[in-house]
């Protein structure tokens, strides 16, 4: 928080942080003063234009990348490091939208017209670093709806689907899934009859089979040449 930002920057220094950064090729990732402290800037400049401090997105991931390969402290101060993150409270973001269980080593941000989250979200495919800036938002309400939390959570969720195919699921599926059902491999199933059927049917990601689901297999079998059934069984998962 911002008073234990300030008393690691008053062991280790505005100037010594901006050093190191550079020396890592993040040259727009800076702190410029003390929190709540304009008096302490470094960079009169910059605090004008940016305030306390600056980054981008791509330096963010890359400083993520590094920690979660252990290139920034040694074994035991790294897992230190992400075991803080891991411990992050706030749920409106990168976490919202996730699978139940899915950990994201994280930290958020917020003033009045900006939202960002920046992390490690630990998906079964392998480490995903991710990092999403908002600014100039036109929704300043501080609740969990907030416009811009809930843009991160979702391209949270659109990163985490990328790059953990939910076809890949299709390994622990049950028997069958027919009419009525609903979960998680539902959405999974919709999201890949959306991306597998030409043209797309466009059936909407809720979770819920209902009779569009249902239509969508059907035709997602007989393109396949499937018995068709509108359940998706054995043949139709594999």
């Amino acid at each position: 928080d911002n008073t234990a930002t300030n008393l690691v920057l008053d062991h280790i220094g505005l100037n010594a942080t901006n050093a190191y950064m550079e020396q890592l090729g993040l040259s727009e990732t800076k702190i410029h003063a003390k929190v709540f402290r304009r008096d302490t800037s470094i960079d009169a400049e910059r605090s004008q234009k940016y305030g306390l401090g600056s980054t981008t997105a791509k330096e963010m991931v890359s400083l993520l990348e590094r920690l979660q390969q252990g290139q920034l402290a040694n074994e035991l101060h790294t897992k230190a490091i992400l075991e803080h993150l891991e411990n992050c409270q706030d749920t409106t973001r990168f976490g919202k939208l996730l699978p139940a269980g899915i950990k994201v080593a994280h930290k958020t941000g917020s003033v009045s017209r900006v939202r960002t989250d920046a992390g490690i979200v630990f998906s079964p495919s392998g480490p995903i670093a991710l990092c999403v800036l908002t600014a100039e938002n036109q929704d300043e309400r501080w609740n969990d709806d907030n416009a811009g939390n809930l843009l991160c959570a979702r391209v949270a969720k659109i990163v985490f689907d990328h790059f953990h195919p939910q076809r890949s699921l299709s390994a622990v599926a049950p028997e069958k899934l027919a009419l009525g059902d609903a979960g998680i491999l539902v959405e999974d199933l919709q999201r890949t009859l959306n991306a597998a059927i030409e043209p797309t049917p466009k059936i909407a990601v809720d979770g819920e089979f209902g009779p569009e689901t249902k239509s969508a297999v059907e035709t997602f079998q007989r393109q396949k040449e499937l018995e068709v059934t509108g359940i998706v069984a054995a043949e139709t998962w594999k």
